[in-house]
C-alpha cells in the first residue's frame, strides 16, 4: 500500500491505513511515519533528535506565554506562525509584529485555545528549500524548491519551481 496525503487529512483513511498495516499489508509509509510527517511540531522534534539543522521553533500553547515563545525563536520580527497540521503553504504566515501575532492567534483560535495547534519559527532568509528522501538511513533522492518573487514560501502548490537535487 502506498499511503497518500489523504491518510493524514481524513480520519477514516488513517484508520484504514492503520488497519492494513496491522494486518500485515506492506505499507511504503507506515502509519506512524505519516502521522509524524503530517505534524510540523512532531517533524521538528525528530529533526532536533536526529541533529538535522532546522529553524528555531516553539509550540504556542497559551497566548499568555507569547513573549517567551518569541524569545525562544530568536526574539526578532518578522517571524513565521504555522498551523501544525497542513500542507501546501496553507496556514503559514509571516508576522511582522507582536501585536499582529497576538491578533492572528486570537482570530485562529477563537475562544477555544486548543482548537488549532500553532508553532512559531524564526524566519530564515533562504533562496531555496531542499527536501531529501531517506530510506533506511540512506539519502536516495532530493529536490530543490526555489523561492518565488513576492512570497517567502517555497511550496510547489503555490507556484514554486522544483528541480532534482543531488
Amino acid at each position: 500500500c502506498i499511503a497518500r496525503r489523504t491518510v493524514a487529512t481524513s480520519k477514516n483513511a488513517a484508520i484504514l491505513h492503520s488497519m492494513l498495516s496491522d494486518h500485515g499489508v506492506f505499507c511504503i509509509n507506515s502509519p506512524e511515519s505519516v502521522k509524524t510527517a503530517s505534524n510540523k511540531f512532531s517533524s521538528y522534534i525528530n529533526f532536533v533528535n536526529d541533529k538535522v539543522p532546522t529553524p528555531k521553533t516553539c509550540l504556542v500553547s497559551d497566548i499568555g506565554y507569547i513573549d517567551k515563545a518569541i524569545e525562544e525563536v530568536g526574539g526578532k520580527f518578522p517571524i513565521v506562525l504555522k498551523v501544525t497540521e497542513g500542507h501546501g503553504g496553507k496556514g503559514v504566515m509571516k508576522i511582522d509584529s507582536r501585536e499582529s501575532l497576538v491578533s492572528v492567534i486570537q482570530a485562529m483560535r477563537g475562544d477555544d485555545e486548543s482548537s488549532v495547534e500553532l508553532i512559531l519559527q524564526e524566519l530564515k532568509k533562504i533562496k531555496d528549500d531542499r527536501r531529501i528522501l531517506v530510506l533506511n538511513g540512506k539519502a536516495i533522492a532530493g529536490s530543490k524548491r526555489n523561492t518565488m518573487a513576492g512570497d517567502f514560501r517555497t511550496n510547489v502548490s503555490l507556484g514554486s519551481a522544483v528541480e532534482a537535487y543531488n
